[in-house]
């Protein structure tokens, strides 16, 4: 998948965009793992939810006063920082989420929920409106007394 993705190659190859779009339809593909910073428009983060909770960040608490008035200190080389994938994803004016595997996610109480939701809030602080779009896919239902049986004798 992360092949077909990053050269665009995905859209090109399958009749998915209408000729006459294909030299429009380019993204900047950022894939898990990778510390690309994305362009002001046209990304695409290929990556797991998980790369991206909230809660991956520690919470810091100083120790005395100066550590206090200093702040978090560096926990690396800051010459080679790099934002985390929620920072970047973060600092993006409009946001779609396209989630696969959504049979589980419609709990308020997970983090999946929790971490869309403060996107969505995030974006609401910066630009008035939210995500543009949220989209869940599943080919497995949500509930299993909604199964029908195929069984025909």
């Amino acid at each position: 998948m992360e092949r077909d993705f990053a050269s665009n190659r995905i859209f090109h190859d399958l009749p998915l965009i209408p000729p006459e779009w294909r030299s429009q339809w380019t993204f900047k593909v950022i894939l898990r793992g990778e510390s690309a910073i994305p362009d002001p428009s046209g990304n695409l983060f290929l990556v797991n939810i998980q790369q991206i909770y909230e809660s991956r960040s520690e919470e810091w608490q100083p120790l005395n006063a100066v550590d206090a008035i200093l702040g978090i200190p560096p926990k690396q080389d800051l010459a080679n920082y790099q934002p985390s994938m929620l920072d970047r994803i973060k600092s993006l004016r409009d946001l779609m989420v396209f989630n696969d595997e959504a049979h589980h996610v419609h709990d308020d109480d997970l983090q999946w929920n929790q971490t869309l939701l403060a996107l969505h809030d995030n974006l609401k602080q910066k630009t008035s409106h939210g995500l543009s779009l949220w989209l869940d896919f599943s080919a497995t239902p949500r509930l299993k007394r909604a199964l029908i049986s195929l069984d025909h004798h």
